[in-house]
């Protein structure tokens, strides 16, 4: 088992993250749950960026990981998973 890549090796999931969810033509935001889940449903195929915020994102900008680019196809899904350094919580 790698931890860096499984969801229920990792102990303090961040709550109240804010997502974002970036393409050329959409942008979306979702605030990650108790358990540091979160979702984006119903998106058109295409290549997206995903960015992790403090909880206060927009009033506050602080990014807690990296940007990740992903590609999604029609009728799919795809899992991400950010490991945050503890300072970020």
């Amino acid at each position: 088992m790698d931890p860096m890549h499984e969801p229920a090796a990792i102990r303090a999931p961040v709550s109240r993250a804010v997502l974002q969810l970036q393409s050329d033509r959409l942008a979306r935001h979702s605030e990650s749950d108790r358990k540091g889940r979160f979702i984006f449903d119903g998106l058109p195929a295409g290549n997206y960026q995903l960015s992790a915020f403090a909880a206060g994102y927009p009033m506050t900008n602080h990014l807690l990981a990296t940007p990740r680019r992903l590609s999604i196809k029609g009728k799919s899904c795809v899992r991400q998973i950010f490991v945050l350094p503890s300072s970020g919580n």
